[in-house]
């Protein structure tokens, strides 16, 4: 048989392959006599020729390999070291047929153990079948036991990220790593994530823009028995469907224009670890059921293959859209939306936990003046009221670009006042600044501005007595059940 018309070996095929390395043609007649159509059989009348076909093949390519004891140039011994060192026949059976009773080739392969059987010639038909049979089995058994060995390589890996995580859990301070504020709404938020930060479940994060859902998915990534493995994010807004399904799934090489070269893509290159997917109410139908089957199946399809690709990823999802409406109005999957919903934590906009503001306003003061390496004095008091009464319509992101804008327009003698916010912070729809008693912005309604002041004097009450609601109510001079009351209509989900 020639040997270039045979292709490499497909993983799992049924019919196994047998190389045969034998100079003599009515050897090579008795072995493809002996094992028949069920063997493929490959025919070389050279060792040079064996060793140019393994070079070429894919890994596995050869189930059990029959050697002749008269191969030359080069001999037997190096042709089963170069196999042993190969991967399309390193695992195979390897059989030395062979005329002598003895020689110092076969005392040096007896040595090193490495030949399944030496096979005497003259033989039966059936001795060789028996032995190809066998061996066959053997080198299937290795390759399943290599794969069984890999698995549990990736479960140990899994379980030591855990055990990691676990032994440091006593040292842990009870605050998710980057996350800022003291207030209740807060740390209603923290504890519902406490909960889930140590469990593989799917969580949901709906907020308005600028919240902080990434920064939030980023902490209970970083918190969690994942923490050593990646973190990656991507928006599902604004990127054509094509792209963001190869951005998502992969592709192999040659599926579409452009593809030059594979891409494993996010779910892939994530495994082991994290993947968050903001605004994941943007994502076309089609993509929609690709990733219910990865949140399913835990495997992705990359475009243009034809087989799946196991993954292991820890999914969180975000969007500022109301999931629910978008099920009801046809745009979205009610199954992902459940599969997504197995844990759904809602973050608070900055005006219902203005509280955290003057925490969050120095700290991005000090994190901007070490980036821009200046100097200066502090927030005074009076820019703290006003921007601790401002409804940031852009939450914790608006909160940042104006310390920024503040930082670059401060110099390092004068103290930071609200002279120099800008003027939509300072005189909110139009009207005066006013730096002494409750400032509240112009153009809110009567309604919205009550309130703003009643959430204030709430997270007032509860900050200056570390949270207690008995005691806040006291310090409010009401009782604890109207003050339990209250919270849950201002702030739904606060524990009364």
């Amino acid at each position: 048989m020639d040997p270039d018309s045979v292709s490499e070996k497909a993983r799992g095929k049924v019919t196994p392959t047998v190389l045969v390395a034998e100079v003599e043609p009515r050897l090579c007649e008795a072995f493809r006599q002996a094992l028949g159509p069920d063997h493929r059989v490959v025919e070389f009348g050279s060792s040079g020729a064996l060793e140019a076909w393994v070079s070429r093949a894919a890994a596995g390519a050869a189930d059990a390999v029959i050697l002749g004891d008269q191969l030359r140039d080069p001999g037997i011994l190096e042709v089963v070291a170069s196999l042993r060192e190969s991967e399309a026949a390193g695992d195979a059976a390897l059989i030395v047929s062979h005329q002598a009773a003895a020689s110092p080739q076969l005392d040096a392969l007896a040595a090193q153990g490495v030949v399944f059987y030496f096979l005497r010639q003259p033989f039966r038909h059936s001795v060789l079948r028996q032995v190809v049979s066998r061996g066959v089995q053997a080198t299937m058994l290795r390759r399943e036991n290599a794969r069984l060995r890999e698995q549990l390589d990736r479960i140990h890996g899994r379980l030591a990220r855990e055990n990691r995580f676990l032994r440091t859990r006593a040292a842990w301070t009870g605050e998710l790593k980057g996350l800022l504020g003291q207030s209740p709404a807060l740390k209603q938020v923290l504890s519902e994530l406490e909960r889930v930060r140590v469990t593989d479940a799917t969580v949901h994060l709906h907020g308005e823009t600028g919240t902080g859902k990434e920064l939030m998915a980023r902490a209970l990534h970083q918190s969690g028995p994942r923490a050593g493995g990646p973190f990656l994010a991507v928006n599902c807004a604004g990127m054509p469907e094509s792209l963001l399904q190869s951005t998502l799934f992969g592709h192999r090489r040659g599926s579409f224009t452009g593809a030059d070269r594979d891409h494993s893509g996010l779910f892939t290159e994530a495994d082991g670890g994290t993947l968050f997917l903001d605004e994941v109410a943007e994502l076309p139908p089609s993509l929609q059921a690709a990733l219910l089957r990865a949140v399913q199946e835990r495997e992705v399809t990359p475009v243009g293959a034809t087989r799946p690709v196991k993954v292991d990823v820890r999914l969180i999802s975000a969007t500022h859209a109301d999931l629910r409406a978008e099920v009801a109005a046809g745009r979205f999957r009610e199954d992902l939306y459940f599969r997504l919903m197995v844990v759904a934590v809602r973050l608070p906009p900055l005006r219902e936990r203005l509280s955290d503001v003057p925490l969050l306003a120095n700290h991005f003061v000090t994190l901007h003046r070490q980036r821009l390496g200046r100097r200066g004095g502090d927030l005074t008091e009076a820019a703290l009221r006003v921007l601790t009464t401002y409804p940031w319509p852009g939450n914790v992101r608006e909160l940042e670009h104006e310390m920024e804008r503040l930082v670059v327009l401060s110099d390092e003698e004068t103290p930071l006042g609200p002279e120099l916010l800008s003027p939509q912070v300072s005189r909110p729809a139009g009207g005066p600044a006013r730096e002494e008693g409750v400032f509240i912005p112009e153009g809110l309604s009567y309604d919205h501005a009550v309130e703003l002041l009643m959430r204030r004097l709430i997270d007032d009450a509860l900050a200056a007595t570390g949270g207690g609601i008995a005691s806040a109510a006291a310090r409010l001079g009401m009782e604890r059940s109207r003050l339990g009351k209250l919270r849950r209509r201002l702030q739904p989900g606060a524990p009364e």
